[in-house]
């Protein structure tokens, strides 16, 4: 079967101004840095990124489908997890969940990209090391010392 859609990074980040999250997944941190690094291999390191795991990295993205036509949307690691977030009239349509499916498929077919991160939930006095070797997702947590506050 022949895609539908052309995935590409979106350089004007403005166009998503006003977006909400959209979709939600409900995903172990083992099973993210696997997205985030198909996501890497696909479009690059993201500049949206930070040591904050409540909002660890975030892309903005068009697809573009056999008609020519736009949908803008990002995917994110926010508060509430790995989510898209797009404008509010695709919210719930059709186009976006057969768009959202298809990038889906596309990262969990796409070999993840070796990367490295630490990131923070200091509310919960634990730091993440997350990455990628050879293909397979980590995720490891360790407690806080006094030099990481």
């Amino acid at each position: 079967m022949r895609n539908k859609y052309i995935f590409r990074i979106l350089e004007d980040d403005s166009k998503c101004n006003g977006s909400s999250k959209a979709f939600g997944f409900d995903m172990n941190m083992k099973n993210i840095a696997e997205i985030w690094g198909s996501l890497i291999a696909l479009f690059g390191q993201t500049k949206y990124v930070s040591e904050e795991m409540e909002e660890v990295f975030e892309y903005y993205l068009e697809a573009v489908d056999n008609e020519n036509e736009t949908l803008i949307f990002s995917i994110y690691h926010g508060a509430t997890g790995l989510a898209i977030g797009m404008h509010k009239e695709y919210l719930n349509s059709d186009k976006a969940k057969e768009m959202i499916n298809e990038f889906m498929e596309k990262l969990k077919k796409t070999i993840p990209a070796d990367f490295n991160h630490v990131g923070y939930y200091r509310d919960y006095g634990c730091k993440v090391e997350l990455g990628v070797v050879n293909g397979k997702g980590y995720a490891r947590y360790i407690e806080l010392d006094d030099d990481d506050y």
